[in-house]
C-alpha cells in the first residue's frame, strides 16, 4: 500500500520522524519523504514531529515525560537483537531520556521533539535550546488552563516578554511592582502581604510561583502561611504553586490574630 494511500486512510494529526540534522543518513532523507507523501496526499497537513536517535537535538519545542513507558521503550529496543549487538541503544537512550527529564523537569524520563519546518510563535533559537525556556513553557500551558483569559495574575520576580506572549491575552504582573514594571524582590514577609493585597485590590486574580521562584515559599515564610491561610492552591506540582486570590478561605478564630500580625510586620 502507497503512502499517500495510508495518510489518506488515517488523516493522522500528528506523524513523528528523525530530525533532518542525525547522523544517519536515511534519518536526514525522512523529512522529504514524508513532507512530499503529506502533499501528494493533499490531506489537511499533520504536525511533524522529530526526534532524536543518532545525533542529539540542539534546539526542541516540545519535552513529553515518558516515565511511565520508559521500560516499555527498552523492551522494544532490546527485540532488536541484531542492532544492540553492534551498539548498546538502551544505555545510551536511558541516559539521554534521563538527561531530558532532569534538564526540562519534564519528569524522570523525558523525550524531546522539534516542530519540522517552524519554529515556537517567534521563539528565539537560544530560548529553544534552553531546558529552562521549556520549563518555562510548561507552567505557562498550566497557568493558561486555570486563569481565565481576561484576567490578571501575579507572577512572583520578574516578567519576561516571552512569558507575556505566552500567556497573552491575560495580563502578568511582575511581583514587586511598580508603575507597571518589576521594582524588585520584597524586603520582608509585611512588604509582600502588603503589595499582595494592594495587586489582589487591583484586580490580581491569582499568584504564580514558578520552580525558578520556589525559593520564595521557604524564605518568605511569612507569605507561604498567609497564602496557605488565606487562599485556596488552585494547583501545586513541580512545575507551578498557584493560589486563587478571588475568594478567601474562612479562617479559625485562632488563626486571625496571627495573620495580622505577620500582614503588619509585628511577627
Amino acid at each position: 500500500m502507497r503512502p499517500q494511500t495510508i495518510l489518506q486512510r488515517e488523516k493522522p494529526e500528528v506523524l513523528y520522524l528523525t530530525h533532518e540534522q542525525d547522523f544517519h543518513p536515511d534519518h536526514r532523507a525522512t523529512v522529504s519523504i514524508v513532507q512530499a507523501a503529506v502533499r501528494a496526499a493533499g490531506i489537511t497537513e499533520p504536525t511533524l514531529l522529530s526526534y532524536e536517535v543518532l545525533t542529539p537535538l540542539t534546539e526542541f519545542d516540545r519535552a513529553e515525560d515518558i516515565s511511565p513507558v520508559m521500560r516499555r521503550k527498552l523492551k522494544a529496543m532490546w527485540a532488536h537483537r541484531s542492532q544492540m549487538r553492534q551498539f548498546r541503544y538502551d544505555h545510551a537512550f536511558r541516559a539521554m531520556n534521563r538527561y531530558r527529564g532532569v534538564m526540562a523537569r519534564a519528569g524522570r524520563y523525558a523525550e524531546v521533539f522539534r516542530v519540522v519546518g517552524e519554529s515556537m510563535s517567534g521563539v528565539s533559537l537560544p530560548c529553544r535550546a534552553d531546558p529552562g525556556w521549556h520549563r518555562l513553557y510548561a507552567a505557562a500551558q498550566e497557568i493558561t488552563e486555570i486563569v481565565p483569559t481576561e484576567a490578571a495574575f501575579i507572577l512572583a520576580g520578574e516578567v519576561s516578554p516571552e512569558t507575556s506572549s505566552l500567556v497573552a491575552p491575560r495580563r502578568c504582573i511582575p511581583f514587586l511592582e511598580k508603575s507597571g514594571a518589576y521594582w524588585g524582590n520584597p524586603s520582608d514577609d509585611a512588604v509582600a502581604i502588603r503589595e499582595l493585597e494592594r495587586l489582589r485590590e487591583t484586580g490580581a486574580s491569582f499568584i504564580v510561583f514558578v520552580s525558578s521562584t520556589f525559593w520564595w515559599l521557604e524564605y518568605y515564610t511569612g507569605l507561604r502561611d498567609y497564602l496557605r491561610a488565606q487562599f485556596p492552591c488552585a494547583r501545586e506540582n513541580e512545575r507551578i504553586v498557584m493560589f486563587d486570590l478571588r475568594r478567601r478561605r474562612r479562617l479559625l478564630s485562632g488563626q486571625q490574630p496571627v495573620l495580622r500580625s505577620i500582614w503588619s510586620g509585628e511577627l
